[in-house]
Protein backbone atom coordinates (compact mmCIF):
# COMPACT_ATOMS: atom_id res chain seq x y z
CA UNK A 1 0.00 0.00 0.00
CA UNK A 2 2.87 2.63 0.87
CA UNK A 3 4.75 1.80 -2.46
CA UNK A 4 1.17 2.39 -3.95
CA UNK A 5 1.11 5.81 -2.25
CA UNK A 6 4.21 6.53 -3.16
CA UNK A 7 3.74 5.72 -6.82
CA UNK A 8 0.73 8.17 -7.44
CA UNK A 9 3.18 10.80 -5.31
CA UNK A 10 5.51 10.53 -7.68
CA UNK A 11 3.28 10.73 -10.51
CA UNK A 12 1.51 13.65 -9.55
CA UNK A 13 4.56 15.06 -9.08
CA UNK A 14 6.00 13.95 -12.65
CA UNK A 15 2.65 15.25 -13.82
CA UNK A 16 3.12 19.08 -12.67
CA UNK A 17 7.08 19.22 -13.65
CA UNK A 18 5.40 17.62 -17.48
CA UNK A 19 2.31 20.56 -17.20
CA UNK A 20 5.42 23.01 -16.09
CA UNK A 21 6.94 22.24 -18.73
CA UNK A 22 4.21 22.22 -21.57
CA UNK A 23 3.64 26.10 -20.25
CA UNK A 24 7.39 27.14 -19.91
CA UNK A 25 7.46 26.15 -23.43
CA UNK A 26 4.41 27.40 -24.79
CA UNK A 27 5.27 30.96 -23.31
CA UNK A 28 9.02 30.52 -24.80
CA UNK A 29 7.41 29.95 -28.26
CA UNK A 30 5.18 33.23 -27.46
CA UNK A 31 8.02 35.51 -26.84
CA UNK A 32 10.44 33.69 -29.45
CA UNK A 33 7.46 34.73 -31.75
CA UNK A 34 7.31 38.24 -30.48
CA UNK A 35 11.13 39.03 -30.94
CA UNK A 36 11.74 37.37 -33.94
CA UNK A 37 8.69 39.84 -35.17
CA UNK A 38 10.23 42.47 -33.89
CA UNK A 39 13.47 41.63 -35.72
CA UNK A 40 11.95 41.30 -39.26
CA UNK A 41 10.52 44.44 -38.32
CA UNK A 42 13.35 46.11 -37.61
CA UNK A 43 15.23 44.82 -41.10
CA UNK A 44 12.50 46.37 -42.97
CA UNK A 45 12.49 49.22 -41.23
CA UNK A 46 8.43 48.64 -41.42
CA UNK A 47 5.32 51.14 -40.96
CA UNK A 48 4.69 50.83 -37.55
CA UNK A 49 2.71 54.31 -37.95
CA UNK A 50 0.21 52.36 -40.18
CA UNK A 51 0.71 54.36 -43.19
CA UNK A 52 2.88 54.58 -46.28
CA UNK A 53 3.69 58.13 -46.84
CA UNK A 54 3.75 59.18 -50.04
CA UNK A 55 5.71 62.82 -51.72
CA UNK A 56 4.89 64.50 -55.22
CA UNK A 57 6.19 67.46 -56.54
CA UNK A 58 3.55 69.92 -58.83
CA UNK A 59 2.82 73.16 -60.08
CA UNK A 60 -0.71 74.53 -61.97
CA UNK A 61 0.78 72.94 -64.58
CA UNK A 62 0.83 69.20 -63.40
CA UNK A 63 -2.18 68.97 -60.87
CA UNK A 64 -4.15 66.89 -63.03
CA UNK A 65 -1.62 64.84 -64.09
CA UNK A 66 -0.56 64.35 -60.15
CA UNK A 67 -4.16 63.62 -59.18
CA UNK A 68 -3.94 60.41 -61.77
CA UNK A 69 -1.13 59.04 -60.60
CA UNK A 70 -2.78 59.00 -56.53
CA UNK A 71 -5.46 58.00 -58.05
CA UNK A 72 -3.61 55.04 -59.91
CA UNK A 73 -1.80 54.30 -56.91
CA UNK A 74 -5.50 54.32 -54.63
CA UNK A 75 -7.34 52.15 -56.94
CA UNK A 76 -4.51 49.35 -57.09
CA UNK A 77 -3.63 49.36 -53.29
CA UNK A 78 -4.60 46.70 -51.06
CA UNK A 79 -7.44 47.01 -48.47
CA UNK A 80 -5.54 47.26 -45.20
CA UNK A 81 -3.14 49.70 -46.74
CA UNK A 82 -3.34 53.82 -46.15
CA UNK A 83 -1.51 56.04 -47.72
CA UNK A 84 -0.79 60.05 -46.90
CA UNK A 85 0.38 62.13 -49.30
CA UNK A 86 2.72 64.90 -49.05
CA UNK A 87 2.23 67.22 -52.12
CA UNK A 88 5.05 69.77 -52.07
CA UNK A 89 3.62 73.05 -53.95
CA UNK A 90 4.70 76.92 -54.34
CA UNK A 91 2.86 79.26 -52.67
CA UNK A 92 1.46 80.45 -55.79
CA UNK A 93 -0.44 77.72 -56.59
CA UNK A 94 -4.37 78.57 -57.76
CA UNK A 95 -6.89 77.90 -55.08
CA UNK A 96 -9.30 75.32 -57.39
CA UNK A 97 -6.11 73.32 -58.16
CA UNK A 98 -5.41 72.97 -54.11
CA UNK A 99 -9.08 72.15 -53.61
CA UNK A 100 -8.78 69.81 -56.58
CA UNK A 101 -5.96 67.82 -54.88
CA UNK A 102 -7.99 67.84 -51.40
CA UNK A 103 -11.33 66.39 -52.91
CA UNK A 104 -9.41 62.89 -53.48
CA UNK A 105 -9.75 62.34 -49.61
CA UNK A 106 -13.43 62.87 -49.85
CA UNK A 107 -13.50 59.82 -52.20
CA UNK A 108 -11.27 56.92 -51.33
CA UNK A 109 -11.38 56.97 -47.42
CA UNK A 110 -7.68 55.39 -46.71
CA UNK A 111 -5.64 58.29 -47.63
CA UNK A 112 -4.78 61.39 -46.11
CA UNK A 113 -3.51 64.84 -48.41
CA UNK A 114 -1.61 66.88 -47.24
CA UNK A 115 -0.09 69.98 -48.99
CA UNK A 116 2.92 71.54 -48.14
CA UNK A 117 3.44 75.11 -49.05
CA UNK A 118 7.72 75.65 -50.68
CA UNK A 119 7.23 79.26 -51.13
CA UNK A 120 10.82 80.67 -52.60
CA UNK A 121 12.72 77.78 -52.33
CA UNK A 122 14.92 77.41 -55.62
CA UNK A 123 12.99 79.94 -57.05
CA UNK A 124 16.34 81.48 -58.30
CA UNK A 125 17.65 78.20 -59.33
CA UNK A 126 18.64 77.08 -62.70
CA UNK A 127 15.10 75.55 -64.01
CA UNK A 128 16.61 74.34 -67.74
CA UNK A 129 13.37 73.32 -69.50
CA UNK A 130 11.60 72.28 -65.80
CA UNK A 131 9.64 73.88 -63.49
CA UNK A 132 11.06 74.88 -60.17
CA UNK A 133 9.06 72.21 -58.20
CA UNK A 134 11.50 69.72 -59.39
CA UNK A 135 13.82 70.52 -56.54
CA UNK A 136 11.67 70.18 -54.22
CA UNK A 137 12.38 66.50 -53.41
CA UNK A 138 15.55 67.28 -52.31
CA UNK A 139 13.66 68.68 -48.70
CA UNK A 140 11.56 65.63 -48.30
CA UNK A 141 13.94 64.79 -44.87
CA UNK A 142 13.45 68.49 -43.62
CA UNK A 143 10.29 68.93 -43.96
CA UNK A 144 9.04 65.71 -42.85
CA UNK A 145 10.55 65.05 -39.76
CA UNK A 146 8.01 62.52 -38.68
CA UNK A 147 9.06 59.90 -41.17
CA UNK A 148 11.68 57.82 -41.49
CA UNK A 149 11.19 56.56 -44.58
CA UNK A 150 9.33 57.92 -48.08
CA UNK A 151 8.10 57.31 -51.38
CA UNK A 152 8.75 60.25 -54.50
CA UNK A 153 7.05 59.91 -57.22
CA UNK A 154 6.65 61.86 -60.18
CA UNK A 155 3.35 63.34 -61.46
CA UNK A 156 3.72 61.58 -64.84
CA UNK A 157 3.30 57.88 -63.04
CA UNK A 158 0.89 55.05 -63.25
CA UNK A 159 1.08 53.18 -60.51
CA UNK A 160 -0.12 49.45 -61.04
CA UNK A 161 0.52 47.79 -57.66
CA UNK A 162 0.34 48.06 -53.90
CA UNK A 163 3.86 49.82 -52.43
CA UNK A 164 4.17 47.83 -49.59
CA UNK A 165 6.25 46.15 -51.48
CA UNK A 166 8.50 48.42 -52.56
CA UNK A 167 8.41 50.37 -49.20
CA UNK A 168 9.81 47.28 -47.01
CA UNK A 169 12.74 47.29 -48.95
CA UNK A 170 15.47 47.28 -46.61
CA UNK A 171 17.48 50.40 -47.16
CA UNK A 172 18.93 51.47 -43.90
CA UNK A 173 22.48 51.04 -44.90
CA UNK A 174 21.52 54.02 -48.40
CA UNK A 175 20.27 57.47 -48.83
CA UNK A 176 18.33 56.84 -51.31
CA UNK A 177 16.66 53.77 -53.88
CA UNK A 178 16.05 54.25 -57.18
CA UNK A 179 16.33 52.18 -60.69
CA UNK A 180 18.89 52.76 -63.42
CA UNK A 181 18.33 55.93 -65.29
CA UNK A 182 20.02 54.84 -69.21
CA UNK A 183 22.66 57.71 -68.76
CA UNK A 184 24.62 54.93 -67.23
CA UNK A 185 24.47 53.53 -71.37
CA UNK A 186 24.70 56.40 -73.58
CA UNK A 187 26.79 59.02 -70.87
CA UNK A 188 29.36 56.78 -69.17
CA UNK A 189 32.05 60.18 -69.19
CA UNK A 190 29.10 62.18 -67.25
CA UNK A 191 30.82 61.44 -64.25
CA UNK A 192 33.63 63.32 -64.46
CA UNK A 193 31.00 66.33 -65.11
CA UNK A 194 29.20 65.69 -62.35
CA UNK A 195 31.89 65.08 -60.07
CA UNK A 196 31.36 61.15 -59.28
CA UNK A 197 33.81 58.30 -59.96
CA UNK A 198 31.34 56.61 -62.46
CA UNK A 199 27.99 56.00 -63.84
CA UNK A 200 27.22 52.58 -62.22
CA UNK A 201 24.61 53.36 -59.97
CA UNK A 202 23.32 56.60 -61.35
CA UNK A 203 19.71 56.31 -61.24
CA UNK A 204 16.17 57.94 -61.83
CA UNK A 205 14.75 60.75 -60.23
CA UNK A 206 11.30 60.25 -61.19
CA UNK A 207 10.95 57.45 -58.69
CA UNK A 208 12.55 57.46 -55.29
CA UNK A 209 12.76 55.33 -51.92
CA UNK A 210 14.57 57.71 -49.86
CA UNK A 211 15.73 56.92 -46.12
CA UNK A 212 14.78 60.07 -44.52
CA UNK A 213 16.06 59.26 -41.41
CA UNK A 214 19.93 58.74 -42.56
CA UNK A 215 19.55 62.13 -44.71
CA UNK A 216 18.64 64.23 -41.89
CA UNK A 217 21.43 62.32 -39.19
CA UNK A 218 24.20 63.00 -41.85
CA UNK A 219 23.21 66.65 -42.99
CA UNK A 220 22.66 65.53 -46.79
CA UNK A 221 20.41 68.55 -47.75
CA UNK A 222 23.48 70.72 -47.02
CA UNK A 223 25.36 69.35 -49.51
CA UNK A 224 22.66 69.10 -52.18
CA UNK A 225 22.36 72.77 -51.93
CA UNK A 226 26.32 72.63 -52.15
CA UNK A 227 26.08 70.48 -55.11
CA UNK A 228 22.66 73.32 -56.77
CA UNK A 229 24.96 76.69 -56.23
CA UNK A 230 28.28 74.69 -57.78
CA UNK A 231 27.39 72.49 -60.93
CA UNK A 232 24.37 73.84 -61.19
CA UNK A 233 23.73 77.70 -60.88
CA UNK A 234 27.56 78.53 -60.69
CA UNK A 235 29.38 75.91 -63.35
CA UNK A 236 26.29 75.75 -65.75
CA UNK A 237 27.53 71.71 -66.36
CA UNK A 238 24.40 69.63 -64.80
CA UNK A 239 21.70 69.18 -67.42
CA UNK A 240 19.32 67.31 -65.23
CA UNK A 241 19.76 69.42 -61.92
CA UNK A 242 18.01 67.44 -59.11
CA UNK A 243 18.58 64.03 -60.51
CA UNK A 244 22.20 65.11 -60.98
CA UNK A 245 22.28 66.33 -57.34
CA UNK A 246 20.89 63.33 -55.68
CA UNK A 247 23.54 61.29 -57.56
CA UNK A 248 26.17 63.14 -57.07
CA UNK A 249 26.03 63.90 -53.27
CA UNK A 250 24.00 60.46 -52.68
CA UNK A 251 26.36 58.70 -55.06
CA UNK A 252 28.19 55.61 -52.70
CA UNK A 253 24.67 55.10 -50.59
CA UNK A 254 22.56 54.13 -53.86
CA UNK A 255 20.42 51.35 -53.79
CA UNK A 256 19.29 49.77 -56.97
CA UNK A 257 15.83 48.39 -57.38
CA UNK A 258 14.10 46.34 -59.83
CA UNK A 259 13.24 47.81 -63.27
CA UNK A 260 9.38 47.24 -63.00
CA UNK A 261 9.36 50.00 -60.16
CA UNK A 262 10.27 52.57 -62.86
CA UNK A 263 9.57 51.25 -66.36
CA UNK A 264 10.76 54.56 -68.03
CA UNK A 265 8.78 54.54 -71.54
CA UNK A 266 11.89 56.79 -73.27
CA UNK A 267 14.36 53.51 -72.79
CA UNK A 268 12.69 51.65 -75.94
CA UNK A 269 10.63 49.37 -74.16
CA UNK A 270 8.76 48.75 -77.38
CA UNK A 271 12.49 46.39 -78.58
CA UNK A 272 13.08 42.97 -77.43
CA UNK A 273 15.97 43.18 -74.80
CA UNK A 274 18.64 41.90 -77.27
CA UNK A 275 17.91 45.06 -79.34
CA UNK A 276 18.13 47.69 -76.69
CA UNK A 277 21.84 48.99 -75.76
CA UNK A 278 20.81 50.42 -72.31
CA UNK A 279 18.92 47.83 -71.40
CA UNK A 280 21.78 45.12 -71.66
CA UNK A 281 23.95 47.84 -69.36
CA UNK A 282 21.14 48.20 -67.02
CA UNK A 283 19.49 45.63 -66.54
CA UNK A 284 19.14 41.52 -66.66
CA UNK A 285 16.98 40.12 -69.65
CA UNK A 286 14.89 38.42 -67.03
CA UNK A 287 14.40 42.10 -65.08
CA UNK A 288 13.62 43.81 -68.42
CA UNK A 289 10.96 41.45 -69.67
CA UNK A 290 9.56 41.33 -66.25
CA UNK A 291 9.22 45.11 -65.96
CA UNK A 292 7.39 45.77 -69.03
CA UNK A 293 5.01 42.73 -68.38
CA UNK A 294 4.29 43.10 -65.33
CA UNK A 295 4.90 46.83 -64.26
CA UNK A 296 4.61 48.00 -60.96
CA UNK A 297 5.24 51.59 -61.97
CA UNK A 298 5.21 52.78 -65.36
CA UNK A 299 6.80 56.34 -65.93
CA UNK A 300 5.72 58.44 -68.68
CA UNK A 301 9.25 59.84 -69.44
CA UNK A 302 9.12 61.35 -73.20
CA UNK A 303 5.46 61.88 -74.95
CA UNK A 304 3.19 62.67 -71.90
CA UNK A 305 -0.26 60.34 -72.13
CA UNK A 306 -2.49 63.46 -71.72
CA UNK A 307 -1.09 65.05 -74.82
CA UNK A 308 -0.05 62.27 -77.19
CA UNK A 309 -3.27 59.26 -76.80
CA UNK A 310 -0.43 57.18 -79.21
CA UNK A 311 1.99 57.15 -75.86
CA UNK A 312 2.72 53.34 -75.52
CA UNK A 313 0.42 52.35 -72.27
CA UNK A 314 -1.65 55.66 -72.94
CA UNK A 315 -4.65 53.14 -72.21
CA UNK A 316 -3.62 52.42 -68.88
CA UNK A 317 -3.17 56.44 -68.22
CA UNK A 318 -6.59 57.17 -70.02
CA UNK A 319 -8.61 54.21 -67.25
CA UNK A 320 -7.07 56.24 -64.25
CA UNK A 321 -7.83 59.49 -65.75
CA UNK A 322 -11.52 58.14 -65.70
CA UNK A 323 -11.45 57.15 -62.44
CA UNK A 324 -10.27 60.56 -61.26
CA UNK A 325 -12.45 63.32 -59.33
CA UNK A 326 -11.43 65.58 -62.04
CA UNK A 327 -11.88 63.46 -65.21
CA UNK A 328 -13.97 66.43 -66.53
CA UNK A 329 -10.89 68.88 -66.09
CA UNK A 330 -8.82 66.37 -67.38
CA UNK A 331 -11.35 66.29 -70.79
CA UNK A 332 -11.27 69.82 -71.14
CA UNK A 333 -7.56 71.05 -70.58
CA UNK A 334 -6.53 68.04 -72.68
CA UNK A 335 -9.14 68.21 -75.28
CA UNK A 336 -9.41 64.32 -74.54
CA UNK A 337 -12.51 62.76 -76.68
Amino acid sequence: MNTYKGNVVMLKRINKKFYFLIASGVILLFLAGIIIKNHFNKINNSNISGYIPVAFSTDDNYVLPTIVSITSILENSNKNTKYKFYILVPDDLRNDNSEKLQLIKDKYKNCDISLINMHNEFKNSEKKSWSTAMYYRLRLSGILPEENKCIYLDGDTIVKKDLSELYNIDISDYYVAGVADDRRAFRKDYGEVIGIDNMQHYICSGVLFWNLEKIRNENIESKFDEFIYKKVDTEKVSECPDQDAINAVCFDKILDIPFKYDVMLHMGIKEPYESSFAAQICFSKEEWEEGIKNPAIIHYTGYKPWKNNSTYFYDEWLKYAEKSICFEDIKNEYNIQ
